[in-house]
């Protein structure tokens, strides 16, 4: 049975240590291993408002496979009055085919009669497809991204944050904030933790995993089910407890042994709470393991209705720290620091021509939500769209407008469906390709600056109007640099009406820190004897890495040394170097591995280095050159030469002191403890030693400078250089008085 608790794999900070995430690494910034482009994908219905069963299920399949895909759409067909949808299918090359289902498979209740809902679409063979889910009535709408699963490593249990908001009118039906979840596999075992306003919970006896009932604490129900095969679902609002009050449930969330299909949102919420119009809301929800740390977020475009804006965090660790920066034609114009918990969230309120920059200390999840027009007049009801983090962004999507129009039902028709795709890209591929939107060129300068807390810009944004290209038309969206990610938002507005879905985002495990080489593979210089190696780390936790080589055409013992080592990284992000010490002559490659006993995400772990020709790998001498100096109690300082021979010593690698003789440190000259010596990429160096002049007449004294090695490559030569102080110091002897007489 999975214990009531959210596992977190990365060190929780505490609000005075922790800082916000600084800009990600390159490497983090999209097109990782895993995305929602994918070969299966279990999807599920949740109930909108009134619930009944009709209004329009449909799938939206897309493929960037050459030559199309096939693929099959499975569900308990027995549920449904007509088996629509329910067999084989096939979709071209960056097109959409739709498939439609039956409107029974809408999870209603949480009891047996809508345990297996759940819907399987698979494609032959190895292909992959993007899958988006589109929930549609009359005045109750919205649409989703499919995710598929992710078999991760560690921590070998996946945790699910809902998002959602509230809807104060009790009168209205008893509409509910609410969340479905869809099995993947049988004998799944699922903790749920979330908030109620019931005073205990009786699971339904065909799922139950433990006790008959559970008794609320503190207003939360933790409770435990088991869904026993493949597409099974459990559905969950608050009228499970009294019904008669809606509970955000933003901030509760669900652990389970294996992975799940996880929906959140409302069958007819309002945002913000005050505005009387409502609206279906759903997305499906990530696992907490892919949460990132920068979000981009472009205002939602609605002609005329020029609307505020509005964002929801949710995190993963306690005393998250969230900055809130947006900015008018490039100039901060907000800025907003808080504290976020989890089982907690915090909203963020923009107007509706700004844009925002959302950076976290620790990984974080971000709903956009579409503001409720308030008057029969206006355009759109509310809507929820998941924000993708910057690090999850990709490079190519195919995607479907959203067809509103056919299922208005009542409502006037005096305005016409609009839609619109929202496009952000971060800075750093500001000179990498050109986005284009059906092979139309989206110029760089139409993009408007976002900028950070910083005051620096760290991407830009804009929102493409498709509305001419008609309701339910595909669209193909990329960037002409195959390299250079950016994120798509697809929706569309109408009366009392309105729906959106992310284009598609990375799932990799980015919440766990990152320990990865610059690069897979690496042609390094020698430089005194050595080559250097960095190993970089992304994330808040502190952890131990450990480094092993491997030969490859360059061999231990007679190329370079064999390399088994440790190197510790403190909290945050951070740089370190190894050196690896190649042998005279020593050629080829060799292989080196980061290793660590931490769960972490892996980016590149593995690099081959080249030890770059034309080195032979020769040991650096350093020496003093002279070895001699004398200098004069009065001339108040001594430098002492240091030369390298056989290449440029590394950084680190020499250090200088001093060592009384006849001479005393303070009393005849200032002594100096071990220091680095600076050759500042050179082959000579210098170091000075303070001379104290005191009245004290001496004989000659002196000193010695010493030089030590650490071994990086270098070895010392004239290690010893002697300083003879002469005194200017001395006694007058003279006659006195200077002239005698004296008889003979």
């Amino acid at each position: 049975m999975l214990a009531a608790r959210l596992p977190v794999c990365v060190l929780l900070l505490s609000a005075a240590a922790a800082t916000v995430a600084n800009t990600p690494p390159s490497q983090l910034l999209g097109l990782g291993t895993h995305s929602s482009k994918a070969n299966k994908f279990v999807v599920g219905f949740m109930k909108n408002r009134a619930g009944v069963p009709d209004g329009r299920l449909r799938l939206m399949v897309s493929t960037e496979e050459s030559g199309g895909a096939t693929f099959t759409v499975s569900y308990d067909t027995s549920l449904c009055t007509s088996n629509t949808g329910a067999g084989s299918h096939s979709v071209n090359q960056y097109s959409t085919t739709v498939v439609d289902l039956c409107p029974e498979l809408r999870t209603l209740t949480y009891g047996p009669a809508d345990r297996d809902k759940g819907v399987l679409v698979q494609a032959e063979g190895n292909k992959t497809l993007s899958v988006y889910g589109e929930n549609t009535k009359t005045a109750s709408s919205d649409a989703f991204l499919a995710l598929p699963s992710v078999e991760y490593t560690c921590p070998g249990e996946y945790t699910y944050i809902f998002t959602s908001t509230t809807n104060p009118d009790t009168a209205s039906g008893k509409l509910l904030s609410s969340f479905l979840l869809v099995a993947w596999e049988a004998d799944t075992t699922i903790n749920i933790n979330v908030k109620s306003s019931a005073v205990r919970i009786f699971p339904p006896s065909d799922i139950r995993e433990g006790p008959f009932f559970t008794n609320a604490v503190d207003g939360k129900l933790d409770f435990n089910i088991n869904l026993k095969s493949q597409l099974s679902t459990f559905y969950y609002s608050d009228q499970n407890g009294n019904g008669n009050e809606d509970i955000d449930l933003s901030g509760s969330f669900v652990t389970s042994n294996k992975p799940l299909s996880v929906y959140a949102g409302h069958q007819c919420g309002r945002f913000p709470t005050d505005i009387s119009f409502c609206d279906s809301l759903v997305e499906q929800v990530p696992p907490t393991l892919t949460y990132g740390q920068l979000f981009l977020g472009v205002p939602l475009d609605r002609g005329s209705s020029n609307l505020n804006q509005h964002y929801t965090v949710v995190v993963s660790q306690d005393n998250t720290l969230v900055n809130f920066t947006c900015s008018k034609n490039g100039i901060i114009s907000k800025e907003e620091t808080k504290t976020v918990n989890t089982g907690g969230k915090e909203v963020f309120s923009s107007d509706f021509d700004e844009y925002c920059c959302i950076e976290s200390s620790g990984p974080a999840s971000v709903i956009q939500f579409a503001r409720g027009a308030g008057i029969v007049q206006s355009v759109g009801d509310p809507f929820m769209v998941i924000v993708p983090p910057v690090e999850q962004y990709s490079n190519r999507y195919t995607v479907r407008s959203i067809d509103l129009e056919a299922y208005r039902g009542d409502i006037q028709t005096d305005i016409t469906l609009t839609s619109y795709i929202n496009l952000a890209f971060h800075e750093s591929f500001l000179n990498s390709g050109v986005i284009t939107v059906d092979g139309v060129e989206q110029q760089t300068d139409s993009f408007s600056a976002i900028r950070s807390s910083s005051g620096s810009i760290i991407g830009y944004g804009k929102s493409v109007d498709i509305t001419a290209g008609g309701f339910d038309t595909d669209y193909n969206l990329v960037n002409t640099d195959p390299s250079a990610p950016f994120s798509a938002l697809v929706y569309a507005w109408h009366r009392q009406m309105s729906a959106g879905y992310p284009a598609g985002f990375g799932l990799d495990p980015i919440a766990l820190p990152s320990i990865y080489f610059d690069s897979a593979i690496q042609t390094l210089p020698v430089s005194s004897g050595v080559v250097v190696v960095k190993i970089n780390k992304y994330g808040s936790e502190a952890l131990d890495v450990t480094v092993t080589s491997k030969d490859g055409t360059a061999i231990a013992g007679t190329d370079y040394e064999a390399v088994s080592q440790t190197v510790s990284f403190g909290q945050g992000a951070g740089v370190k170097t190894i050196s690896v010490t190649i042998l005279p002559s020593g050629t080829g490659n060799f292989e080196l591995t980061l290793e660590s006993t931490t769960c972490t995400n892996d980016i590149i772990k593995t690099t081959v280095v080249t030890i770059e020709p034309g080195d032979g790998g020769e040991i650096v001498t350093v020496g003093f050159d002279p070895r001699t100096y004398s200098v004069n109690e009065g001339d108040g300082s001594v430098s002492l030469t240091i030369v390298a021979t056989g290449g440029v010593p590394p950084a680190n690698s020499v250090f200088f002191y001093t060592q009384d003789d006849t001479a005393t440190s303070n009393d005849d000259y200032t002594g100096v403890s071990r220091t680095q010596v600076q050759f500042n990429g050179g082959t000579t160096a210098t170091v000075t030693v303070s001379i104290n002049d005191d009245s004290q007449v001496e004989n000659m004294e002196r000193f010695f400078g010493k030089l030590e090695s650490s071994g990086s490559g270098v070895q010392i030569g004239v290690d010893t250089a002697t300083v003879n102080i002469v005194d200017n110091d001395f006694v007058t002897i003279q006659f006195n008085p200077t002239s005698y007489l004296v008889n003979e």
